[in-house]
């Protein structure tokens, strides 16, 4: 029967089976013409199977070209009630929006989608998606703003919201304070036993990485941009790698690197 709901099973088949190429021009534009046509559960079952294939076989393995269709089609979603919000999707869906450039959607989509998460919890991730959402647009002085006077119960939202804090002093060369976050960012991890090895590990990597910034840019040390190129390279997370690469890049472009010495 070749109604709408055949439709989109046969989309989805001929997706895993390889024979619709999701870089076709039309692929969108196919999703949602089919999607307009179904009943809101219907058409949730349909665009999460979608979502779940861009995900699994592309996203997941690294490839962000279809960044943009999976953001498209997330808000479709958002813009027709489609999905229930929860505090994952909330995140997601922002996080989605930043990585295509659209910071003015996620903060709107931020605020008017508070107030439907659970309230136990509502607060946390509503500052956190918010100063995650501002750090991606570059608002340093809306991030420290938003976290300044929070502590989170969830060790991971902590871990990263002081992350976020030590770039943005950094971003505004308020070298004193970002000092300051150093050492007490140190006894933090010291004193919280239930934090892997790992996770440990790594963000002294990112915090000793940003120390020698911070001072390659007070004393136009060359040597020092070098140490926290070197120890960049081992800090898993992605964001945070690729604003320290950008940060490193930035100096040796204006700090030359010493001439060696001739030999004798």
């Amino acid at each position: 029967i070749k109604n709408d709901l055949f439709k989109a099973f046969q989309l989805i088949d001929s997706l895993y089976e390889g024979t619709i190429k999701p870089e076709n021009q039309s692929f969108y534009h196919s999703i949602i013409e089919i999607a307009d046509r179904l009943n809101k559960f219907q058409s949730d079952r349909f665009l999460r199977h979608i979502l779940s294939y861009l995900i699994s076989f592309f996203i997941n393995k690294g490839s962000l070209n279809y960044i943009q269709t999976l953001f498209k089609i997330y808000k479709y979603g958002v813009d027709n009630d489609i999905w229930v919000i929860d505090i994952p999707a909330y995140r997601n869906i922002a996080y989605l929006s930043c990585a295509t450039g659209d910071y003015k959607w996620a903060l709107e989509f931020v605020e008017n989608y508070k107030s439907i998460l659970p309230k136990n919890d509502q607060e946390s991730a509503y500052s956190f998606t918010k100063a995650r959402t501002l750090w991606y647009a570059k608002d340093w002085e809306g991030v420290i703003r938003t976290l300044r006077n929070v502590e989170y119960k969830d060790i991971a939202y902590n871990l990263l919201a002081r992350s976020y804090i030590l770039t943005c002093y950094y971003e505004l060369d308020e070298y004193e304070p970002l000092d300051s976050l150093i050492k007490s960012f140190k006894v933090y991890l010291r004193r919280k036993r239930n934090i892997s090895k790992s996770r440990k590990n790594s963000y002294y990597n990112f915090i000793t990485a940003i120390d020698h910034l911070m001072k390659a840019s007070e004393r136009r040390d060359y040597k020092r941009i070098m140490k926290s190129k070197e120890i960049t390279e081992t800090i898993p997370f992605a964001s945070i790698k690729d604003w320290l690469t950008e940060k490193i890049e930035e100096l040796e472009a204006i700090i030359p690197q010493p001439k060696s010495k001739a030999k004798a």
